[in-house]
């Protein structure tokens, strides 16, 4: 099977990082994380694709992209801080499929993989970025994981969408979006990193394109489109009742007409939800953030629901607060 965006196959073999093990033990004694990234490509080639240790697996990722791949290289897991909270939930779980909305590379789906046996269905609507995906399923050779090229909403059809590696729907684009240029690796890679062009991608729902799927777990970081989203999903959610992780987007949502709280009116239901914030550095002076930013950050669990949509409300805003829901018995 051919990779249709970027012609990888799935044999395709990728090198290795040169000097991990030497940049990471650099890094311990002089914690300067994603700034080793001149560094780090001195070493190592600049265009293509290589992989990088990461957890139990190698995630494959651009060659180009140096102060991500330093940052995948020394936090590691700790990447995505927030999912600490999950392998107790996912080894409760026996059955029924793992969804994650929002692949973006592929890093959450290597982490799904690493703590359940579950079969895996993965969306991701930007074609550079699902192809990663899709190169991380093939090199890991891991079993039972589908990728889907699809964004996920409240109908279905085509929306506009600023790629990016923090990619995100556009709210009220006219019809002169530009398209896809399908141009080189590098040429994507590039584009996905600076240029940021905005395309048009299909959309389907969450009841339509699972429908008769077994779903034990939702994962969605959508960049504020968290509420069509699940619009989209009310039919499983209500017969099904998933475990899901939403994360999110204060500073987003609003373009969206959204907010946490109607998320949470949606959700309060057939859930109970714990809230969880991993940006309280965001508080501390610019000097102690650029120091903690090299380090694993620490959740916060607000109390009630009233202090985290006042934490959402006040300045600085969070980027991120995650919902933790589980079904209600």
């Amino acid at each position: 099977m051919m990779n249709p965006e970027l012609n990888i196959s799935k044999s395709a073999v990728y090198p290795p990082l040169k000097a991990a093990g030497f940049f990471r033990a650099l890094n311990k004694g002089l914690p300067l994380g994603r700034k080793y990234h001149r560094f780090i490509s001195l070493v190592n080639p600049t265009h293509g694709l290589f992989t990088i240790p990461f957890g139990k697996f190698e995630a494959v990722h651009p060659a180009s992209w140096g102060s991500e791949t330093a940052a995948i290289l020394f936090l590691g897991e700790n990447l995505t801080p927030e999912f600490r909270l999950l392998p107790p939930v996912l080894k409760e779980l026996k059955s029924g499929h793992l969804i994650d909305l929002g692949a973006n590379v592929g890093l959450y789906v290597l982490l799904f993989r690493a703590n359940s046996s579950l079969p895996i269905i993965a969306y991701e609507p930007q074609p550079f970025l699902c192809s990663l995906v899709q190169a991380n399923v093939d090199h890991n050779q891991l079993r039972n994981v589908e990728v889907r090229h699809l964004a996920c909403g409240a109908t279905r059809g085509e929306i506009a969408f600023r790629t990016g590696i923090n990619g995100g729907v556009v709210a009220g684009e006219t019809d002169t979006t530009t398209t896809d240029t399908h141009g080189s690796l590098d040429q994507q890679a590039d584009e996905t990193r600076h240029t940021r062009p905005v395309i048009r991608v299909p959309v389907t729902t969450l009841d339509e394109d699972l429908q008769g799927v077994p779903v034990a777990f939702m994962k969605i970081d959508c960049e504020g489109f968290e509420e069509q989203i699940l619009s989209g999903g009310m039919k499983l959610i209500e017969k099904q009742r998933p475990h899901l992780l939403v994360e999110v987007h204060p500073q987003e949502m609003g373009k969206h007409g959204s907010s946490p709280a109607r998320v949470l009116a949606m959700l309060k239901p057939y859930y109970d939800l714990e809230f969880w914030d991993f940006s309280l550095q965001r508080h501390y002076p610019r000097l102690v953030r650029s120091a903690l930013k090299h380090r694993r950050p620490k959740g916060h669990q607000y109390a009630t629901e009233t202090e985290m949509l006042q934490a959402c409300a006040a300045e600085p805003q969070p980027a991120q607060i995650y919902f933790l829901c589980r079904p209600r018995r």
